[in-house]
């Protein structure tokens, strides 16, 4: 029996094992001092530092590891499809739900080893107006933006109702865009829970409140004024059968919940375009169909 032979091979699965308690996965190199000697091997993996979230956001954050070139993430523990984000300690992650607990895996790697992986978990803060705001019947996201003492969806609903919505020359990309138009009828049926279709009274307050011209108003409340509530103009739905989509880009108009007095009664609408700025008009004929903004309960 060759007694240096077992000496030698006992030797090296000490050393793996020694290895193997820094490392989580190594690259065994050809050279077997250097799989031995490497000061690489002694890779240890990340240590979790302080983590801040908002209601839509993390920040996750670790202490780096000696001798480790980089760090890998993935929101699954998955090391085959993580992300390489070289020698930075932190990771920010948007688009996420309120009052939801979240993971995010990290790894340290150098040219010789990758280390084990760390598991940082975290929970959103509790939803708030400004939050973003998760439509639980089809999870669809809406951001939100609170003016003077309401509560808004930024964004136009997108609900599919099968009582009447549509989206511009029936192109769901667009509808992705600027939400669906809806008839009267759908309209008052399709904000979800916790909210509602707004009335006369609630679009009077939101437009007194930012401005006192029709053209300031405008300025403020559609796409990139300041407010936040960045009306998209979308066009409008009429009744012709040759062209039922107009106006895209030039104007669009909210659906209110407040039946007007006219002789023929139909709705009052928060209208937007040139040259009429924003102002409440009628909608003529509940036939019509806009777009809705929902408004918190």
């Amino acid at each position: 029996m060759n007694i240096g032979l077992i000496l030698k091979t006992k030797f090296l699965i000490i050393a793996c094992i020694i290895v193997s308690s820094h490392c989580g996965t190594c690259q065994v190199s050809d050279k077997q001092d250097k799989f031995l000697n490497d000061k690489n091997y002694n890779l240890k993996k990340p240590v979790k530092a302080e983590i801040l979230a908002t209601c839509n956001t993390i920040i996750w954050k670790w202490q780096g590891s000696d001798n480790a070139n980089g760090y890998k993430y993935n929101f699954e523990n998955d090391l085959s499809t993580s992300i390489d984000i070289g020698e930075e300690t932190s990771f920010l992650a948007g688009d996420l739900v309120s009052d939801t607990e979240y993971k995010f895996f990290v790894w340290a790697y150098n040219d010789s080893c990758i280390s084990e992986v760390l598991v940082l978990e975290k929970k959103t803060e509790k939803w708030s107006c400004g939050c973003k705001f998760v439509d639980q019947r089809d999870m669809q996201i809406y951001r939100t933006v609170e003016i003077g003492n309401q509560c808004w969806m930024a964004q136009n609903l997108n609900f599919k109702s099968e009582l009447g919505s549509y989206c511009y020359n029936n192109s769901e990309g667009l509808c992705n865009i600027y939400g669906k138009f809806y008839s009267y009828q759908a309209a008052t049926q399709s904000c979800p829970n916790g909210w509602k279709l707004p009335s006369l009274e609630d679009v009077e307050q939101l437009i007194n409140y930012v401005g006192d011209s029709h053209n300031e108003r405008f300025d403020k409340l559609v796409e990139h004024g300041y407010t936040g509530f960045d009306m998209k103009l979308g066009g409008q739905c009429g009744q012709s059968n040759t062209k039922p989509y107009i106006f895209l880009g030039t104007s669009a108009g909210i659906w209110t919940s407040t039946t007007t007095t006219d002789i023929i009664p139909s709705n009052y609408i928060l209208f937007f375009g040139d040259p009429l700025g924003c102002r409440v008009m009628s909608a003529t004929t509940k036939k019509l169909c806009y777009f809705v903004r929902c408004i918190k309960e």
